[in-house]
């Protein structure tokens, strides 16, 4: 038996499920995604670990989606602010009322699948605190 198959190497990739950025060591300023040069010109950057809880800042009911995205209509996105600071988009999921400045935490859900029996994807998208 294999001990190794394409799903779970992509399982291994240290951002691949949870929200991994850097962080400045000279200036201390976090980055997501990740950067390998800092706005002050520091190249000396270590991982940073979010840790998942932020705010909405605004959204978007989507009902046009993209390839893949057609039985997920209509879905939310909206964009974050993480509590560290930096903005991200992101899908919104298990909400009754959706606002500007509500609370939400990171959750790993499935994105899509690729065919009727392929490979599913998994990726972060935040729901609220509650």
């Amino acid at each position: 038996m294999y001990s190794s198959s394409v799903p779970a190497s992509w399982r291994r990739v240290k951002t691949r499920n949870c929200l991994i950025g850097s962080k400045c060591d000279k200036c201390k300023a976090v980055f997501y995604p990740e950067k390998n040069i800092c706005k002050c010109g520091n190249d000396k950057l270590s991982d940073f670990k979010f840790n998942g809880k932020g705010q909405i800042i605004s959204f978007s009911e989507i009902h046009t989606p993209p390839v893949n995205f057609g039985r997920q209509v209509p879905y939310t996105i909206a964009i974050i602010k993480l509590k560290e600071g930096p903005m991200l988009t992101a899908q919104v999921v298990d909400f009754d009322k959706i606002e500007i400045g509500m609370k939400v935490e990171a959750c790993l859900r499935r994105i899509y699948c690729s065919g009727k029996s392929g490979i599913i994807h998994y990726g972060t998208k935040f729901r609220p605190i509650k």
